[in-house]
């Protein structure tokens, strides 16, 4: 278009009445934020549609990239605040734009009526796709008083539209804003006062658009008066906006008037209305408050100044100069615009508190929550940031964990030494716990986050650590802690030497002990900032914490004490299993060869990436400080590829007949035939009973599942052994009476000690080099009937009051179940064995079948516990496997023991409540009753539930064995032989679990626009779990080889469709090349490329792996179905293509609106987008 087509079409806009509506409607999705009034009664209720988040995530940057500009445009109604928007969107590209990307302007018809409604946002189509993108905000005119804008009118009546709205609300909550009251429930009031209190805060500029250039006092009056009203409805507010005076369709006699020097128009307006500050009621108010809070006001700049970090006039020429004027301008103008983001970016990047589009995101969020709720409390900007990347809970109890040690360490050490001691490393944790949340950067902004943490950590070991200090004779001092000093003063040895009470120095001077030690961390927190920037990496920060903080620590990390049974010395590491002493604000995962564990995120900081990109390596134990002397063999640890699904992993308990899940396993392993052991297809498994015996065999100790089968064959036969008189008719019920079993307990103690060995089941010293375990855990029953589960992997606690179990972890190894113990404790039935008893804890703990012999739910709860980030998504499998079913209806004991009680007293009662225990852990039907019931709680479809849900279970109608019944185990392996045989479940599952070995990562996506229409080019890299050279991996190709070859077209191995298409009829055959197993062979990673076509980020798609014709053996690969464009964060920008001229044979000259990028390329249909293209491959929680 040609310039004075450009102007025109922005000057002068569409008149017809009719059309006007349309573009209303077609202009809906623009919509941000505003209130919408109850049809009925009339109540207000504030909204977020969406619109920043659609615009954030559209865009072809990588996640993460972009930091987004705001500018917002208030002003009055038909002032022309929509036309100036129009204009700095079309006027460098020269241009038209489709009507959900430019807002409706008004006409010149309708000056006084509102034209939109609420707050539209738009995107600058230069700068969308750049680092720092420019988005447009559109505010509803300020005296558009109760008048119904054109926009909303042209909503009311359309029925589509009504439904529109509900689903275009993106709200995450109840927003119902009902503190109104009178003149507040108004449009007016809430366009004047709530509105700009989103806008002020988060906006970086704001253009104030007038016609009005004569009484441009009153401008500046209304100018201040809007921020006025908000300036104190936030705190910790970073950047104030840049604030622009925008005289729209100016009138002047002469072309090259000096009204178009925005610096000298500033200059001399501010000039000639300096005084104008005393004649304004309004002003006066203003200069009053600001110099009684000690601020110097001389005249209006220094006013204005007071609410923004800058002001500029700009005038925009009428309608009828000259283009080339209007032109300038309007570029003048962004330019303007430019200047005041660049400011404002300056300072947030100075105040550490540059927000990503994401962290944008949610500050906003917070923000449209906390105005819609809260209208006389300020927007607290760290409050917020403090919401997003909260301090940990338990922050104050790490602290106070590494004062006890110190004290433990250091028994005659003051308390304000000891406090003096800690503070460099607080601060330096602080200072850690910053960078890793991106919190602001600065002292002053930083520690009051934190501070209410350390002085509660104080006062915590003061008054429930810390010994009184009162002597005896002797110098002996007082054992008696604050909260336990009710005897008086008493020895270690339980002697009274004294009365009176707790005795400190801190009880004294609790003000001074504590301000000391606040001003500590403060000082070495503030000079800790200025060695370190905020664009400093984290990798920075946590190498100077470990070499130059930790290390003089270390010798309290790692001390001289008593660590066997027997009495030796020798220096042993601190394990504490709660408190990562790294960090102090972490939970310990990782347990390292020296014994140290260390949390995920320290583990990361101090890792490097090996040979393997799966696996990471640590050679540097920040806690023993040996930079100096690394070890040797760096300890390892695997890494789960990113936006892969997970596999998991559920096994009843069923005593012997556990037997029947380790030949499905054995069956699903022979199936798969690629030499990896089973347990290497699942990311976790939860087991009870027998069920977790085989759970911890498999995954703790990496039996392999011929080694499990003869274990558990070796186990049940030891396991039980009859007590002396139990197999007597006369003497079997006074055997198990008095002791409480039918079994010894010392077989199954030694057969499990035998086979689990010594070690703890979570912590203690790791072999370098070791296998990497696979997370287990296991459920048992407290005697007070409370379920737990024990696991070998660590988690962060939670109070979640649904999880119906609690997550059982020591403080430290000594204290630690061993994996035995957890074998022993899962599989204690009543009345086959004793209650087992942990002495280090005094628990007692019987079977985990009594609550969940089918432990699905516990083990769907863990893993999104786990992987907190997956939570809202499906695993790629969650497999179950029972031990037998007998559908054939048994007696209900329940209401025999309620009859029981009634008619023969509390004996017999007795007897039947431990049959009824006994019946619970037997149960296969409640087993089935528990899967069916998980499945129907699921919120997914029949289809989906088929494809990533899956149960295994023999049907043994009345020969289903008991527990107990060891001699039955020979026939139970043959009905598990004949069940696996030929069994297309087993097929199935096998294609699964071998399709879950592939995952794809998204190397790049491009908008394309055709016609009225976009889609979106992609390509994409179909990766492989297996590690590169492995013979596992050269199998597995070897097989897809021959597949392929064996096919007519050669090309079915892979492919491709939407959701909303049958898995038999594919929309895209991927290709793999003859050079993709070529590389295999030689030792390099399988590395598939792919590209496709996709209409938009919320299409889902999904990729399967192809094993044969069969339907059982096409499958899903890992982390699908999945919406590629949305999940993935790997947007890199593609050579974008125009179809419309690249047809033709002509670059384009106009990109399209979401591209930075226009490339020669030929195009391919739309009938051609998903068909026909060529790809090529290159519980709460418990402590004890």
């Amino acid at each position: 278009m040609r310039l004075w087509e450009i102007i025109n079409s922005i000057l002068n806009p569409e008149t017809d009445s009719k059309r006007q509506e349309q573009l209303h409607r077609d202009n809906f999705d623009t919509k941000w934020f505003g209130v919408e009034f109850n049809e009925n009664s009339r109540k207000p209720c504030f909204h977020d549609y969406g619109r920043y988040v659609k615009l954030a995530s559209e865009t072809e940057m990588e996640a993460g990239t972009q930091h987004p500009s705001i500018t917002c445009f208030v002003g009055e109604t038909g002032h022309g605040k929509s036309t100036l928007i129009n204009a700095l969107m079309k006027i460098h590209r020269h241009t038209t734009l489709a009507p959900d990307q430019v807002p409706v302007m008004g006409t010149f018809r309708e000056l006084d009526e509102p034209t939109s409604d609420a707050v539209h946002l738009f995107a600058d189509p230069i700068t969308y796709n750049t680092n720092r993108p420019y988005f447009y905000a559109d505010c509803e005119g300020l005296s558009g008083g109760t008048k119904i804008p054109m926009a909303t009118r042209a909503y009311q009546g359309v029925k589509n539209f009504r439904q529109k709205r509900r689903h275009a609300r993106n709200d995450p909550g109840d927003n119902g804003i009902t503190w109104a009251r009178g003149q507040e429930k108004s449009r007016q009031w809430m366009v004047e006062n709530l509105y700009p209190r989103v806008l002020f805060t988060f906006s970086d500029v704001v253009c104030f658009v007038t016609r009005n250039f004569r009484t441009l006092e009153n401008v500046i009056s209304k100018l201040i008066r809007w921020a006025d009203k908000v300036f104190q409805q936030s705190v910790n507010q970073p950047v104030l906006p840049y604030a622009v005076i925008v005289v729209n369709a100016l009138e002047v006699s002469d072309i090259a008037s000096p009204w178009w020097d925005i610096d000298g128009t500033t200059g001399d307006q501010l000039r000639k209305r300096a005084e104008c500050i005393k004649d304004d009621p309004f002003m006066v108010k203003c200069v009053e408050k600001w110099r009684s809070l000690g601020k110097t006001i001389n005249n209006l700049e220094e006013l204005l100044m007071c609410y923004y970090s800058g002001i500029k006039i700009v005038c925009i020429p009428h309608a009828k100069e000259s283009p080339a004027v209007i032109e300038q301008q309007y570029k003048v103008l962004y330019k303007v615009m430019e200047e005041g983001s660049q400011k404002a970016y300056d300072l947030r990047i100075k105040a550490g508190l540059l927000m990503t589009s994401e962290e944008l995101d949610v500050y906003l969020r917070h923000a449209f929550h906390h105005f819609s709720k809260n209208p006389s409390k300020p927007f607290n900007f760290l409050a917020a940031a403090f919401h997003h990347n909260p301090v940990s809970s338990t922050f104050k109890d790490h602290i106070a964990k590494a004062a006890v040690h110190v004290m433990t360490q250091s028994p005659q050490m003051s308390g304000t030494d000891m406090f003096k001691l800690l503070a460099p490393l607080v601060a330096s944790c602080i200072l850690l716990d910053a960078f890793r949340s991106r919190y602001p950067h600065g002292a002053s902004t930083i520690f009051p986050l934190y501070q209410k943490f350390c002085e509660d950590a104080l006062a915590e070991v003061y008054e429930k650590h810390w010994r009184c200090e009162k002597r005896d004779k002797k110098g002996r001092r007082c054992a008696n802690v604050a909260t336990g000093h009710s005897k008086g003063h008493q020895l270690e040895d339980g002697k009274v030497f004294g009365v009176g009470d707790f005795s400190s120095a801190y009880i004294e001077n609790s003000n001074k002990e504590r301000d000391n030690f606040i001003r500590t961390i403060s000082s070495e927190l503030d000079r800790l900032l200025k060695e370190f920037s905020a664009g400093q990496g984290i990798s920075v920060v946590a190498q100077y914490h470990c070499n130059r903080v930790l290390k003089k620590y270390a010798r309290y990390w790692n001390w001289k004490g008593d660590t066997s049974d027997h009495g030796d010395h020798d220096i042993a590491p601190l394990t504490a299993h709660t408190t990562c002493f790294s960090c102090l604000s972490g939970t310990p995962i990782h347990a390292l060869t020296c014994g140290h564990i260390i949390c995920e995120r320290c583990a990361e900081n101090y890792s490097t990436l090996s040979t393997s990109s799966f696996w990471r390596e640590i050679s540097i134990c920040p806690l023993c400080s040996n930079t100096e002397s690394p070890w040797e063999i760096p300890w390892k640890y695997k890494t789960r590829p990113k936006h892969t699904g997970l596999r998991i992993l559920s096994l009843d308990g069923g005593g012997i007949r556990g037997i029947i899940q380790l030949k499905v396993l054995e069956a699903l392993e022979r199936k798969i035939n690629l030499g990896v052991p089973i347990q290497d297809f699942f990311d976790l498994v939860v087991g009870t009973s027998s069920g977790g015996i085989i759970a911890l065999a498999l995954a703790s100790k990496r039996m392999s599942v011929t080694e499990c089968i003869n274990f558990f064959s070796d186990f049940s036969e030891q396991a039980f052994q009859k007590r002396t008189g139990a197999d007597l008719p006369v003497m079997k019920t006074l055997v198990e009476a008095t002791y409480h079993s039918k079994y010894e307990t010392r077989g199954i103690d030694r057969v499990l000690k035998e086979k689990f060995g010594d070690e703890s089941i979570f912590g203690g010293k790791r072999e370098p080099g070791g296998p990497e375990m696979l997370r287990a855990g296991v459920t048992t029953i407290s005697s007070s009937g409370h379920p737990y589960l024990v696991a070998n992997y660590n988690r962060p606690l939670t109070e979640d009051l649904k999880i119906k179990y609690n997550f059982l972890r020591a403080e430290n190894s000594h204290q630690e179940l061993k994996t035995w113990e957890a074998a022993r404790a899962t599989s204690a039935a009543p009345r086959f064995f004793k209650p087992f008893f942990h002495k280090p804890t005094g628990y007692s703990f019987n079977d985990g079948g009594l609550r969940f012999n089918n432990p699905v739910v516990v083990a769907d709860q863990e893993w999104k516990l786990l992987w907190p980030n997956l939570a809202n998504k499906h695993p790629d499998i969650l497999l179950s496997i029972g031990t037998g079913y007998d559908p054939t209806p048994k007696p209900d004991l329940d209401k025999q023991g309620r009859r029981l009680r009634a008619k023969r007293g509390a004996l017999e009662f007795a007897k039947v409540l431990l049959k009824i225990a006994t019946q619970q852990i037997e149960s296969s039907v409640g087993c089935e009753q528990t899967w069916s019931n998980f499945l129907r709680s699921l919120p997914i479809q029949d289809e989906d539930k088929a494809a990533k849900y899956h149960r295994l279970n023999i049907d043994l109608p009345n020969k289903l064995p008991t527990i107990d019944q060891v001699d039955q185990m020979a026939n139970l392996k043959r009905s598990s032989e004949d069940f696996c045989y030929n069994n297309p479940l087993i097929d199935q599952i096998s294609t699964k679990l071998i399709a879950s070995l592939f995952y794809f990562r998204l190397d790049g996506s491009s908008r394309v626009t055709q016609g009225t229409l976009n889609k979106w080019d992609c390509e994409g890299t179909i990766l492989c779990r297996l590690e590169p050279g492995s013979d596992a991996l050269k199998r597995l190709c070897k097989r897809l080889e021959t597949r392929r070859n064996g096919l007519p077209r050669r090309n079915h191995l892979f492919f491709m469709n939407e959701r909303r298409n049958s898995r038999g009829t594919p929309d895209q055959q991927l290709i793999a090349e003859d050079s993709l197993f070529d590389n295999v062979t030689k030792g390099k990673p399988f590395e598939m490329k792919i590209n496709f076509s996709m209409f938009g980020p919320e299409d889902s798609m999904r990729i399967f792996l192809s094993l044969s014709d069969k339907e059982c053996d096409v499958s899903l690969i890992s982390g699908f179905p999945c919406r590629i464009l949305k999940e993935h964060d790997a947007y890199r920008p593609l050579a974008r293509v125009d179809s419309a001229r690249t047809q033709r044979g002509h670059k384009s000259k106009a990109p399209s609106f979401y591209s930075a990028v226009s490339v020669n390329s030929s195009a391919s249909s739309l009938s051609g987008i998903f068909r026909g293209v060529v790809t090529k491959a290159g519980a709460k929680s418990s402590s004890y």
